[in-house]
C-alpha cells in the first residue's frame, strides 16, 4: 500500500512504500525495532502521519557473521519526547542521514552493515 506524505514548506511528495507490519517484519530483532537506514527513514514517515511520538535512535551494526550489536560511534540521540514531534521527527531524520553517509565513506567496521533502533511513547 502506497501513501503520499508532503513534507517541509515546498511541499515535496514523498511517497512511502512500506507499511508499518512490513517494516517490522524486516527487524534483525524480536525484542526492539532495528533495522535498515532505507526502513529507519520510511518507519519516520509513517510516524510524522500519525499520534506516534519518537523518543530517539540508536545505532546498531550487523557483523558479518549475522551477528548484532550496538554502535560505540552511532549512539544516536538522547531523549527527545520533550520536544514537538515535527521537531524530534526531523531531528532524527537528519541525524540517522548523516551517519549513514558518514558509514558509507568510512564503516565503523569493515564488511558490517549499521542499523537504527527507533524508540517510541506507547
Amino acid at each position: 500500500m502506497e501513501t503520499t506524505h508532503w513534507v517541509d514548506i515546498n511541499l515535496i511528495s514523498v511517497t512511502t512504500m512500506y507499511s508499518f507490519v512490513e517494516i517490522i517484519s524486516r527487524s534483525e530483532s524480536s525484542d526492539e525495532i532495528v533495522v535498515a537506514y532505507t526502513d529507519a527513514i520510511e518507519l519516520l514517515y509513517l510516524y510524522e502521519n500519525d499520534s506516534t511520538q519518537i523518543c530517539g535512535w540508536e545505532g546498531w551494526i550487523k557483523y558479518s557473521d549475522g551477528s548484532l550489536g550496538h554502535s560505540k560511534k552511532y549512539q544516536g540521540t538522547e531523549d527527545l519526547s520533550h520536544m514537538p514531534k515535527p521537531s524530534a521527527i526531523a531531528l532524527a531524520k537528519s541525524t540517522i542521514m548523516q551517519s549513514h553517509n558518514e558509514w558509507q565513506e568510512k564503516p565503523e567496521v569493515e564488511n558490517a552493515s549499521l542499523y537504527y533502533s527507533i524508540t517510541v511513547n506507547t
